[in-house]
């Protein structure tokens, strides 16, 4: 797992609501590569295909592709660890997002 040893790493990776899934659409994902990481890439292709509710992005660029293809997301100023996920999770400060999308 990339992250591994890194703070929060064990957290994520046994936290029972946190999913790891690849998206399907593999020409999707490499037409968004041509401008993105493969991991932003991979998350808006996902989000698209799943209908997510959230689409939680740390990148400029990502959240600008997300914007122009009229997604719903919110823009993180640091890389979320497993402590802001979990508060994030809550739905008391995400009422409304029943299936969001971190990266």
């Amino acid at each position: 797992m990339k992250g591994a040893g890194q703070p929060g790493a064990d957290e994520v990776e046994s936290a029972d609501w946190i999913q790891r899934q690849a998206a399907r659409n593999r020409e999707l994902v490499q037409a968004l590569r041509q401008d993105l990481d493969a991991g932003e890439a991979e998350a808006i292709a996902l989000s698209l295909e799943i209908g997510a509710d959230l689409l939680l992005m740390d990148e400029h660029l990502g959240r600008d592709t997300a914007r122009h293809l009229d997604m719903r997301y919110m823009g993180l100023s640091l890389k979320p660890n497993a402590g802001a996920l979990s508060l994030l999770s809550s739905r008391t400060l995400m009422p409304y997002a029943t299936s969001p999308v971190f990266v």
